[in-house]
């Protein structure tokens, strides 16, 4: 379930509105990730993208807040 939230952080992250902040970690953290990267060995079962997970389901929860409010859709959380 979390492939839609990497279409709605690409949606975020290339909008014009909403705040720096987070685009200015997000992209941050995926260039340190890239340098931890390619300074460890090849791994083929996909462990360096745990420290992203957090980051993909913060950004699409910010997509999908951008994309309710232009689209004036009000989300209640229970």
């Amino acid at each position: 379930m979390i492939y839609p939230l990497y279409a709605f952080a690409i949606k975020y992250l290339i909008s014009p509105s909403g705040t720096t902040s987070p685009k200015a970690f997000a992209a941050l953290m995926f260039v340190l990730q890239a340098a931890v990267v390619s300074f460890t060995v090849e791994d083929y079962d996909n462990c360096f993208i745990t420290p992203l997970i957090p980051l993909i389901i913060m950004l699409g929860s910010l997509g999908i807040s951008t994309f309710a409010q232009e689209k004036q859709i009000r989300v209640v959380l229970r």
